[in-house]
Order: C-alpha cells, then structure tokens, then sequence
C-alpha cells in the first residue's frame, strides 16, 4: 500500500514562501523542496519559510536525511545569506513538544521558530524575521490558506 504525501510550494507571498509537507516525506517531494530552494537562494534576495508539516510529515524515506544533509552542506553559505528565518507551524502537541527547542541559527546561521497557531508565526515573521513586508491583505490571505490545510 503507498503512503499518502504531498509536498506544495507557495511563493505568491514572495519573500515569504510557503512550504507544506503532509505525509511521509518522499525522496520526490524532498527534491521539489531542495530544487525550489536553489531557485531562491540563485534570487539573491532575503527570504523566509513558512513550513507547515503535519505529524507524518517528520519522517522520510530512506535516503532523504543524506540528500538533505549533503545538499545543506553545498549550500550552507547561500542560506546563512539569503534565510531570514523560518517558522515551524506543527498541528499536534506531540510535534510541538518534539521540536520546540529546533535551534538553526548556530547550524545554518538563521533563526528558527516552532508555531501551533497559524497567527503566531505570521506575526513573528512579520514583526521578527520580515520587518512589514507583509500586508495585512497578505496574512489574512495566508490564514484562510493554513486552515485549509488545518482540516
């Protein structure tokens, strides 16, 4: 049986995308993600990460936590220019609690922080990571977007 798993890459919020992984990361979906972050990183302008992952979307395939590693390696410069910062929107306590204390700024050179509200971690890109960049038109937008995810 094949394990259900999306991966979806928004940028209409550019400089702030949103990335949502639902299920088992695939080595496919991974690559779709690596692949859309090159295109940002060859930008050359700041941005920022929504990540939206559900429970499932904390494991992977065999073979992605390498490629993740290896590609995060070739491009650790790029990132510690470009990344602004990234919020984890988790939807479970248990996620939450797993991943609260993620620290990236001392790996990868940018802030990272772990959300269970939607709101919460577009205020803290807003205020925090992208100082005003997004219009109130845009949260609002991106809120009604999170909570289709959300059901």
């Amino acid at each position: 049986m094949q394990k259900l798993s999306m991966t979806q890459i928004i940028e209409e919020y550019w400089p702030l995308v949103l990335v949502v992984n639902m299920g088992e990361v695939t080595m496919e979906g991974y690559q779709t993600v690596l692949d859309a972050y090159g295109k940002w990183l060859d930008k050359e302008k700041p941005f920022a990460i929504l990540n939206l992952r559900d429970p499932a979307g904390f494991t992977s395939e065999k073979g992605v936590a390498q490629a993740g590693k290896l590609w995060m390696k070739e491009n650790k410069s790029k990132m510690r220019a470009y990344v602004q910062g990234v919020a984890l929107l988790v939807s479970e306590e248990a996620s939450f609690s797993k991943m609260q204390n993620l620290d990236t700024q001392k790996a990868f050179g940018y802030p990272s922080k772990v959300f269970k509200d939607a709101l919460s971690a577009l205020n803290w890109l807003n205020e925090e990571i992208l100082p005003s960049q997004l219009t109130q038109e845009s949260k609002s937008s991106l809120l009604q977007l999170l909570e289709t995810y959300e059901k």
